[in-house]
């Protein structure tokens, strides 16, 4: 998987914790945002693939992600940018109690495994991107050990049997030449647990702390255990 770019353009989210945040889009196009396909790793896997047109890069992604199911989950990280360095505070938290949103990635310690779920631009900037004890490609950041949080406690010591995977398709049109292109992209992984819990963790993120819905397609990750309020953000279709 490639590497994410840096971030370039100002955002103001949370008070203090100002940091980029972007949607990329060439210049001069058009983007036109599809309705979503949930794939369910496992036995919908080939059906998913016909309806989306998911082509062998897809599908080797959900195989990758596949290799976590079983993985028993000990403890959980977030990576945030060094906001200020001398006076460290965590700035994840938002105006929903049930909703984190987090500038880098969201790192699953699961025994003897490192699994780190970030954004990434592998398929389109940005989506979903997963990595399996390989060192965290974002640089200056600080770890918060969220263990103990409304979204988190209820999984610590618990095993992932199964995870989705939402494919959604955008499309550009390039106004001076009408050239157009087509991506699928994965917009957010659900992680379900042995105990029926399901964390949702989306590419998306609020571009001002009073919004009421996230933006997809941008540098951060929202992440919730509440699907009903996923949907009223609109986390998730």
């Amino acid at each position: 998987m490639c590497g994410p770019p840096r971030r370039t353009q100002p955002r103001n989210i949370r008070a203090g914790c100002e940091a980029p945040m972007r949607s990329t889009l060439p210049q001069g196009a058009i983007l036109t945002r599809f309705g979503a396909l949930r794939s369910t790793i496992g036995p919908n896997l080939k059906k998913a693939s016909m309806d989306m047109n998911l082509n062998k890069k897809h599908i080797d992604f959900e195989n990758h992600c596949k290799q976590i199911i079983g993985l028993k989950l000990s403890s959980v990280d977030y990576y945030e940018i060094k906001y200020d360095p001398e006076n460290p505070t965590p700035c994840y938290k938002t105006k929903y109690p049930e909703i984190d949103s987090i500038d880098f990635s969201v790192v699953l310690h699961c025994d003897k495994d490192k699994v780190e779920i970030f954004w990434d631009g592998q398929f389109y900037q940005y989506g979903i991107g997963l990595r399996i004890n390989d060192k965290s490609v974002f640089d200056e950041f600080q770890a918060w050990e969220v263990n103990d949080s409304e979204i988190w406690s209820k999984v610590i010591g618990e095993k992932i049997i199964d995870l989705n995977i939402t494919w959604e398709m955008v499309r550009t049109t390039e106004q001076k030449t009408g050239n157009k292109d087509e991506f699928i992209y994965p917009q957010d992984i659900t992680l379900i647990f042995s105990n029926g819990k399901k964390i949702i963790i989306s590419a998306a993120g609020f571009l001002n702390a009073d919004d009421n819905e996230v933006f997809g397609l941008l540098d951060n990750l929202t992440v919730t255990d509440n699907e009903k309020i996923a949907r009223q953000v609109k986390m998730i279709n």
